[in-house]
């Protein structure tokens, strides 16, 4: 009898835990994800999925982020499906069991389905599975909503300049995340920069981006008050007798991508991989 489901390979265990998650095998990309996970449903106890599973919060949760895959999965040809790694598939698996955060939850699937197919599974690698997991919320949100789609992240602060001594920075670096995305957090922004520079996707290049003046005047004008705090210290410390010779001006920088954050948004991207290569930010 032929094999209609691709599912004659999973063991009577692996099909029970299949059917669990897939009530309704005929669905359209059932096939492709019984395929992409064969070998994975298979060492699925290792990760005690089935005992998992039992806890109906985490079961919910797991069949929501499940159905996202398969309806991902139900666009791929047959043909292009391959088995992906197990050290890539069971950890996916074992964070959509914890996973409540949209955004992150889609970071994680979007892995799970580019290292399904032959034409992007180049771009899935297990140590990406870490990068998430120290990943906000908000984090998530600006890699799929900002550096996924090449938008430029720029930022200004305020250097005060003494005599020719190295310039000093003078206030923290305010950026433009917030002014292209909603945060939960907006007051973190700062933060989620080092954040991302620290998990090596961001690198900090302290070059203005010319074509962005508009951009950049728009953040130094936030930062007005903090210019004019500035100044007026400056005249009182004058006042009290001090010799201090500090001219604050605003300074300007950006952030790029870097190799490895290309690599990675590229694994975990929803954007056609070649379209994605035409938009990568100024690297």
């Amino acid at each position: 009898m032929k094999d209609f489901l691709g599912l004659a390979k999973l063991s009577n265990n692996a099909l029970e835990l299949f059917k669990t998650i897939y009530p309704d095998l005929v669905q359209p990309g059932v096939k492709q994800v019984g395929l992409a996970l064969e070998t994975t449903l298979g060492l699925a106890n290792t990760i005690l999925l089935p005992l998992k599973l039992m806890n109906s919060n985490a079961n919910v949760y797991f069949n929501q982020h499940m159905e996202k895959y398969r309806v991902k999965m139900a666009e791929v040809d047959e043909n292009e499906v391959v088995q992906v790694p197990p050290q890539i598939s069971l950890n996916i698996l074992d964070e959509l069991l914890k996973v409540t955060n949209e955004d992150i939850a889609n970071l994680f699937i979007n892995l799970l389905a580019n290292a399904s197919t032959k034409s992007t599974i180049k771009y899935a690698h297990p140590g990406f599975i870490e990068v998430i997991k120290n990943l906000s919320a908000d984090e998530a949100k600006i890699i799929s909503e900002i550096c996924a789609k090449g938008e430029p992240i720029i930022y200004a602060y305020i250097d005060g300049h003494n005599n020719g001594i190295v310039p000093v920075p003078l206030t923290n670096q305010e950026n433009n995340i917030t002014d292209m995305i909603d945060l939960d957090f907006k007051e973190n922004n700062t933060f989620y920069a080092l954040n991302l520079i620290k998990l090596g996707i961001l690198k900090d290049e302290r070059l203005a981006d010319k074509s962005l003046i508009d951009k950049y005047n728009k953040i130094q004008g936030r930062m007005n008050d903090a210019m004019e705090e500035i100044l007026n210290t400056i005249e009182e410390m004058k006042m009290s007798g001090s010799s201090i010779d500090v001219q604050p001006t605003f300074a300007r920088g950006r952030y790029s991508i870097t190799e490895f954050g290309e690599q990675f948004i590229k694994s975990i991207s929803e954007i056609p991989h070649n379209q994605l290569q035409g938009n990568e930010v100024n690297n």
